[in-house]
């Protein structure tokens, strides 16, 4: 077996990993997590029928091999190699050796839609490859965190579950023949979350000066990105962003309108309470009193 752990143990970390993690968000990419697990040939239920899925499927074999169909073409899967299936193609099992194992994850791309058609169009049917010897000590580590749980296990298994998505994603765009604009979209995508970022951690202060340089580029650099993404200017990203805020304080705090108004960075209350009943439809009275309800 795989790492020098036991079947009992493979199950158990197996069991735990599929119920732990519905998603995983960061500055670049937020993962909707369908399934995390150890598949090994006694505690699987493998599936020989043609199917598909809504989402990316990836499969390193961590010991023998497995042979799959995608689209018609037939893959020998081992350990060394990763397979990567896209979403909305049709495959399945063929064979299964005695031995074979693997870590499966099942995952979809939430809010960059971006990243989701750059990765499809990349990848085509497959995406078949090598896997070193660095994703497979991130799999160790996520299987000694799920079984130890040491301090600090389950960030340090989403950090792991991110670096190996990652390190397929470098190698998958390194090779891009998309053209520089369409990789620049990915960019800026990283850009407009550092951005919002930066305005929820300043939310009292902030301005577009502010969040240029904090990304290092110009306000006009800044405000073409923020249109192209959001359909709005920095400005109104800054006011919705304080919005948000506002309401959020409204829901856990009991503080007056006045302090709440200051909190995310309005100059008076007369302001805030224009710009809320603009956004929302209601006034935050109105608003506060239905969330008492």
């Amino acid at each position: 077996m795989i790492f020098n752990i036991t079947e009992n143990q493979l199950y158990l970390a197996s069991k735990k990993l599929n119920n732990i993690y519905p998603k995983i968000s960061n500055d670049i990419f937020t993962l909707e997590i369908f399934w995390c697990r150890i598949a090994f040939s006694k505690n699987a239920f493998w599936n020989f029928k043609e199917h598909g899925h809504s989402f990316f499927e990836l499969h390193i074999p961590t010991s023998d091999y497995a042979k799959y169909i995608i689209n018609g073409n037939e893959i020998i899967a081992s350990k060394g190699t990763l397979l990567l299936i896209p979403p909305h193609q049709t495959h399945h099992l063929i064979e299964v050796s005695d031995n074979f194992s693997e870590f499966v994850f099942g995952f979809g791309i939430a809010e960059t839609l971006e990243l989701q058609k750059l990765l499809t169009k990349n990848i085509h049917h497959y995406y078949f490859a090598e896997a070193n010897t660095y994703i497979y000590t991130l799999i160790d580590n996520i299987l000694k965190n799920t079984l130890q749980e040491y301090v600090g296990y389950g960030v340090a298994i989403e950090n792991q579950l991110s670096c190996i998505f990652i390190e397929i994603l470098q190698n998958i765009l390194k090779n891009s023949t998309l053209k520089s604009e369409q990789n620049y979209n990915i960019t800026n995508t990283t850009r407009v979350r550092l951005a919002i970022n930066y305005i929820n951690d300043n939310i009292s202060n902030v301005t577009v000066n502010d969040i240029a340089n904090s990304l290092h580029i110009s306000t006009r650099q800044l405000n073409r990105i923020i249109q192209l993404a959001l359909s709005m200017t920095t400005i109104e990203l800054i006011t919705d962003r304080r919005i948000r805020a506002a309401k959020k304080m409204m829901q856990d705090s009991d503080n007056s309108m006045t302090i709440i108004s200051e909190l995310v960075g309005f100059k008076s209350l007369q302001h805030f309470s224009k710009t809320f009943k603009k956004l929302e439809g209601v006034s935050p009275s109105v608003y506060k009193k239905d969330l008492d309800k």
